[in-house]
């Protein structure tokens, strides 16, 4: 596969040899209730694209800090936990 856009140069890369890497997509960060809703975060292409890698054997890595930050990503609480369209199954 390879993305004629992509910065700083165009990428190509074996897309059945990638891992696919979720950084930060807990409930806090993404969901219209959490404190990061504001910054407009749009998951709705990661949404097709976890389950297309999942159904073909890719691994998708999920990265994600759980607390504590105050009244964040309190470790326990539901704002922590990854958002289930993106939930390990």
């Amino acid at each position: 596969m390879r993305i004629d856009d992509a910065r700083p140069f165009p990428y190509e890369f074996d897309l059945e040899h990638t891992a696919l890497v979720l950084i930060d997509m807990q409930r806090d960060f993404i969901e219209p209730d959490g404190f990061g809703a504001s910054l407009g975060n749009d998951v709705s292409l990661l949404e097709a694209i976890v389950p297309a890698k999942r159904d073909r054997g890719h691994p998708t890595l999920r990265i994600g800090d759980v607390g504590p930050m105050g009244r964040v990503l309190v470790r326990g609480e539901p704002g922590s936990r990854i958002i289930d369209a993106l939930a390990p199954v």
